[in-house]
């Protein structure tokens, strides 16, 4: 594996394709295998985030009234 094409997910835990990058931090490496990784977000890890904090607003609005 080329780690130039690869980077680690903070949210997911897992290398990542470049293609599927939401953000790549400016600084920061994660080594696995010997590799050193660029750190960041992809695109699933971010919408899932989204996704988990709308429902939880939704919820708390609907528990509130």
């Amino acid at each position: 594996m080329d780690n130039s094409t690869y980077y680690y997910c903070c949210r997911c835990h897992q290398l990542e394709h470049f293609s599927e990058a939401l953000k790549i931090f400016a600084s920061g490496y994660m080594r696995s295998n010997q590799m050193d990784y660029r750190v960041g977000y992809c695109l699933s890890s971010e919408f899932l985030v989204e996704a988990s904090a709308a429902i939880e607003t939704k919820t708390s609005k609907e528990e509130g009234c």
